[in-house]
Parts: structure tokens; C-alpha cells; sequence
């Protein structure tokens, strides 16, 4: 939802993404401390999450920047229906 604010207001898509991982970035650093304070860290899986979120983000910059305008404009609203569809799916089956 971010991303969509940032691109109403005017920016391109490059520099919303990049304002939207800093962000996200922040918010997950405050999100570990407050675990990490409160002792709820899964230290099993927290690894592979912490290197796979690295790893994607990278990716994710570097593809966004080889993509024209449109197709980053298609690839974010299929990504967002998607997301919406697997959020209705486990409302419906019971899985959330």
C-alpha cells in the first residue's frame, strides 16, 4: 500500500520501491528489537528468513532496474491480486 501512495503522489516507480524496502527495513528492525526484548525470537527459522529477505531485496532492485515502467506497473498489480487471492483463499478455507 505504500507503494501505491508513493506513486500517486508522483514518484517513479524506482524511487517508490526504494523508499518503500527503506521502510519496510525500519519497521522490521523495530519489530526484531521489540522480539528480541521480549525473548520471542524463533532462532530455528529467524536465519533463513533474515538471508532470504536479504537476497530478495537484492534481486528485486536489481530486476526493477533492467524492467520498463509498465512491465514494473503489471508485475506490482499482479503481485498485489495475487496476494489478494491467497488472503481471500485462507479467509475461505479456514487457514489463517
Amino acid at each position: 500500500m505504500l507503494m501505491y501512495a508513493y506513486l500517486r503522489a508522483g514518484m517513479d516507480y524506482l524511487s517508490a520501491m526504494t523508499l518503500t524496502r527503506f521502510q519496510t527495513f525500519i519497521s522490521c528492525f523495530g519489530a526484531l528489537a521489540s522480539y528480541l526484548y521480549s525473548g520471542h525470537v524463533n532462532w530455528h527459522i529467524a536465519p533463513f528468513l533474515a538471508i532470504g529477505s536479504l537476497i530478495g531485496a537484492q534481486v528485486s532492485v536489481r530486476v526493477a532496474q533492467k524492467l520498463k515502467q509498465s512491465q514494473l506497473r503489471l508485475l506490482l498489480h499482479t503481485i498485489t491480486f495475487l496476494l489478494i487471492v491467497q488472503l481471500l483463499f485462507g479467509l475461505v478455507s479456514g487457514r489463517h
